[in-house]
Order: structure tokens, then C-alpha cells, then sequence
């Protein structure tokens, strides 16, 4: 987005990179669905966060498949979104360690 590498050198260093996800979604669902189903309204909102992150990522990259290379227009978007998915992973957290220490 900032016109540094285009969308192929990304991808490509994304591939090279072989970083597994930080966070299983699908692991955390299932234990506050079983464990700690009133923390779910956090874990949603971190979800509707990386919803609209992504969102921005993939009008990005139709944008860039169109012929839109300069993808700066997308930068500030993508940084705000980026942060506030990481300002709701921290609530989360903090949320889970409440209900910890209350269990």
C-alpha cells in the first residue's frame, strides 16, 4: 500500500515467510463457547474488527488486479483497522483474565 513492492513481491514475501496465524479463531470460539459464553460479545467485536481489516485488504487487492497499483488511498484505512482489531484482542484478553481470576 505504500508503493514499496507491488501486490506479487507481497504475496511472495507472505509465502517465503511460512509464518503459521498467531491466533486459531476457530480454537478460542470453541472454548468460550463451552468455558466462557458471556465473554462472546468481545470475541465478537474482535472478530468484527478483523472483518472490516480484511474487508479493506480485499478492495485493496481488487483495486491493484484492476490496474489501481498506487494503493496509498488504502494505508490509512488498513492502519486504523489494523489497530483497532489489536484495541479489541487486548479487551479480550483482559476480559479473559477477569473471568479467570473470578472462576
Amino acid at each position: 500500500m505504500q508503493g514499496k513492492l507491488d501486490y506479487n513481491q507481497h504475496l511472495d514475501l507472505v509465502i517465503n515467510d511460512g509464518e503459521k496465524p498467531k491466533h486459531d479463531f476457530n480454537r478460542l470460539e470453541m472454548i468460550l463457547g463451552i468455558y466462557a459464553h458471556e465473554l462472546q460479545p468481545y470475541y465478537q467485536k474482535v472478530i468484527d474488527a478483523r472483518s472490516e481489516l480484511n474487508a479493506i485488504a480485499t478492495e485493496h487487492k481488487h483495486a491493484y488486479e484492476q490496474g489501481d497499483i498506487h494503493g496509498e488511498r488504502f494505508l490509512k484505512p488498513y492502519t486504523a483497522a489494523q489497530l483497532k482489531i489489536e484495541k479489541q484482542g487486548e479487551v479480550l484478553k483482559e476480559k479473559i483474565a477477569e473471568y479467570a481470576k473470578s472462576a
